[in-house]
């Protein structure tokens, strides 16, 4: 058996398939007397387009977000926080009720998560807003568009250099007046502290939201035992000075983060909600992926069909494809280590997922970082069994893929990556197909 390799070009739309070919390879030639040839194309149309989630769930994820980036690419992205607090506990261990008790301090206190985006080396400044309005669920969640009034004017503005990595707390000296009020009326027994509904008339919670436009950083804050909490400081003098402490606790469940995405001025200026999306052609050659602000990608294949046309027959023996960061997009944002792949129908619901080769879990996009240029990092899925069925898709049936973040990431990070299309100055997405052909005699 012979094998040669040549250069083979067809056109698909516009867009010329390239590719290797094993051809005088017969196969069946007593029975069909046929001739099969194999072909390498890297060349196949893809299209991006860039599509915007309506919202996303941000409540009951045991952490709030605060901090805004100002970014080129990106536009301006940033994240408040709302808390509410559960009712505080109050034991009466005076002996003698004629001693005063005289309050301290009082702090809110809360703990760096590990994930945080932006500037560290520079100083954040974070303002405390009063709640004017009752957290309220929506169908048991609050999401990422959510929000309820607050006074506008500060009750508490601070000014801290951050050390996420080290998970340090902070402690956040809140008004004396604040601590005197509620330490009265808890020792009162006042009708306002009796149950929780009342209490959260009384004190809705707080809003916590970056006060100052220069900052350029998002932090993420625990919610959990210690952390997202008031702690209020007071004492009395019997036989000794007694000191006491109240700690009110965050309640996770109905606190969460409400975020906002200014596209104006950046490559996103044009995204729309709706099913059109804004294709990579009308945004500087890219699409985009950014948790939090609910922006994913469509990835089309419009000329598939045109495979049919190299042969009297065919079949797709594997496909590969392959998306490339956009270079210098991630300097500053770090890539996600793994993307989630599915398949959607003609309205962009999803119907399906790109899974492994056994069909049990996702494929997280194989990422390969060149670490020296920078030229080769990609993500990479296998897409063989889509790709076949799509071949002979018209219509309705046609389907397409849809590109995000894992659900987890998507709903508490701003993790993004920005995807190069095929017209793109340096890195290009591509699909990589072999292709059987079988020609009669």
């Amino acid at each position: 058996m012979k094998y040669y390799l040549f250069l083979l070009a067809i056109f698909i739309g516009c867009v010329p398939f390239n590719g290797c070919e094993n051809s005088d390879f017969e196969i069946g030639q007593n029975l069909l007397e046929s001739r099969g040839r194999t072909i390498l194309i890297d060349t196949c149309s893809v299209t991006l387009t860039t599509l915007l989630i309506d919202s996303l769930t941000t409540s009951a994820t045991s952490g709030i977000l605060v901090g805004s980036v100002n970014s080129e690419d990106r536009g301006i992205f940033s994240s408040m926080s709302f808390l509410a607090f559960n009712l505080p506990v109050y034991s009466e261990t005076r002996t003698n009720m004629n001693n005063p008790l005289v309050f301290d301090s009082i702090t809110f206190n809360v703990s760096h998560s590990k994930y945080f985006i932006g500037d560290t080396l520079i100083n954040f400044k974070l303002s405390i807003h009063r709640l004017t309005e009752t957290l309220k669920l929506n169908d048991g969640y609050l999401y990422n568009n959510s929000t309820f009034s607050f006074d506008e004017t500060p009750l508490a503005l601070y000014s801290f250099r951050p050390y996420p990595n080290l998970k340090k707390g902070l402690s956040l000296r809140l008004p004396d007046e604040f601590g005197i009020d509620l330490l009265s009326k808890l020792s009162t027994s006042h009708e306002s502290v009796t149950n929780y509904e009342r209490f959260a008339e009384y004190f809705k919670g707080f809003v916590l939201k970056a006060s100052d436009a220069t900052n350029a950083a998002i932090f993420s804050f625990s919610l959990n035992s210690g952390s997202g909490c008031i702690n209020l400081y007071y004492h009395y003098v019997e036989e000794k000075k007694e000191e006491k402490s109240i700690v009110i606790e965050g309640i996770s469940s109905s606190s969460f983060y409400s975020t906002s995405h200014n596209r104006e001025n950046s490559p996103l200026e044009e995204l729309k909600n709706g099913y059109n999306g804004l294709p990579s052609s009308r945004s500087n050659n890219q699409s985009y992926i950014m948790g939090l602000t609910g922006l994913y990608t469509r990835i089309e294949l419009p000329y598939l069909r045109n495979l049919l046309e190299l042969g009297d027959a065919g079949t797709i023996q594997s496909a590969q494809l392959l998306l490339y960061p956009v270079k210098y997009s991630y300097n500053k944002f770090p890539l996600p280590d793994t993307l989630s792949l599915y398949i959607a129908d003609y309205t962009n619901t999803t119907v399906d997922a790109i899974t492994t080769s056994y069909g049990e879990t996702l494929q997280t996009g194989n990422l390969v970082v060149d670490e020296l240029y920078g030229n080769n990092t990609y993500y990479s899925f296998t897409i063989t069994d889509f790709v076949k069925a799509e071949l002979r898709a018209i219509g309705v049936n046609k389907r397409k893929l849809i590109l995000t973040l894992p659900d987890n990431n998507m709903k508490k990070t701003f993790q993004s990556v920005l995807l190069g299309d095929q017209k793109s100055n340096n890195q290009q997405v591509k699909l990589k197909i072999t292709y059987n052909v079988y020609d009669r005699k």
